[in-house]
């Protein structure tokens, strides 16, 4: 093998291990961004949130009787904040 042909040999294996690096570096901040994400509680309140916003439609103003027959509910105590 003569020169021309190892100096190509060994630009191509720098290229790849170029690539090999970015990739591990994009999935390493994917994987440490979810991470964080995942660690938030998972608490009754966030549930109750994504209920909230599955009912809701985009842009289109709805009344709390609106929510509450959406959400079956029947009585407003579930919006009455504790008093401190």
């Amino acid at each position: 093998m003569d020169i021309t042909s190892q100096l190509l040999i060994a630009t191509k294996m720098e290229i790849l291990q170029l690539f090999i690096e970015f990739m591990l570096k994009m999935i390493d901040e994917v994987l440490e961004e979810s991470v964080i994400v995942t660690d938030m509680p998972i608490t009754e309140k966030i549930i109750n949130i994504r209920k909230l916003l599955h009912v809701m439609d985009y842009n289109v103003p709805m009344t709390a009787n609106d929510i509450m027959n959406k959400l079956g509910i029947k009585s407003k105590l579930p919006f009455k904040l504790p008093k401190f």
